[in-house]
């Protein structure tokens, strides 16, 4: 469904732009896959490159925590490998600081475990989960949370109708694009200033910086429906009006 002079379609993916570096782009050469990149688009062959790499490194771990029945598989491993295969020149993704980042974890669970004495405690997260998930508590807070985010859609779409936004009905999030002469910096600060906090496209770009000047509003931190669609309405208000100079000024 098409909003706005621009025909902005709301229901569309959010407005990131990805570019691998130099390195992946070599390496995916090398495997003679970038003639896919001819033929579709760079986003889902991207994505499929990282999930493939990221899938075997993570399975070669889990074969040896099978064989030496010990956990090498635990969450973070994830990141660290999207790390070393999307940004594997940053700093983070050196091998001294993947592994110095995980030891410190280690370090710092252990540490905990120590300090209450439940070094040779039973898991009490799985207990727990197992607990919630037989009594059916899981599946009825699933449900709550389902049918919560889908009536603080129904605010966001009527309160923020005519406006430039992305999302999906499931999702607690949404994009909004800003009009001009926003800057996308600029109005973060000024929401916050009103006691809205959003988050900047600019935050959730891999690669190369993007133009784009967009805002992510969250629609689950307000306690209640009401204080959600005040914030929203008071969004509105500030896109609505042509900001004064200084406002444009961090």
């Amino acid at each position: 469904m098409a909003d706005g002079p621009e025909g902005f379609d709301r229901r569309a993916k959010p407005p990131l732009v990805v570019h691998p570096p130099e390195v992946t782009r070599s390496l995916a050469a090398r495997l003679q896959i970038t003639h896919l990149l001819t033929r579709y688009s760079e986003r889902p062959i991207w994505a499929l490159f990282m999930f493939l790499n990221g899938f075997i490194t993570i399975a070669l771990l889990a074969a040896v925590a099978m064989v030496s029945r010990t956990p090498f598989v635990f969450p973070s491993l994830g990141p660290t490998a999207f790390l070393f295969f999307f940004t594997p020149r940053v700093p983070a993704a050196s091998p001294r600081n993947a592994i110095y980042g995980h030891a410190i974890g280690i370090a710092c669970g252990y540490g905990a475990l120590w300090l209450f004495g439940l070094q040779n405690a039973p898991p009490a997260m799985a207990e727990l989960a197992t607990s919630l998930i037989t009594d059916g508590v899981a599946g009825r807070i699933v449900e709550w949370k389902r049918k919560e985010i889908a009536a603080r859609q129904d605010i966001a779409m009527r309160v923020l109708s005519g406006l430039a936004i992305q999302t999906h009905p499931n999702s607690p999030h949404l994009w909004m694009r800003l009009p001009e002469p926003w800057r996308t910096d600029a109005f973060v600060a000024r929401a916050r200033h009103r006691g809205i906090l959003l988050n900047s496209a600019e935050s959730f770009v891999a690669g190369h910086e993007t133009d784009v000047q967009a805002v992510r509003i969250t629609l689950g931190p307000p306690e209640t429906r009401s204080a959600l669609e005040e914030g929203l309405t008071e969004i509105v208000r500030m896109v609505s009006r042509v900001p004064e100079a200084y406002e444009l000024v961090v």
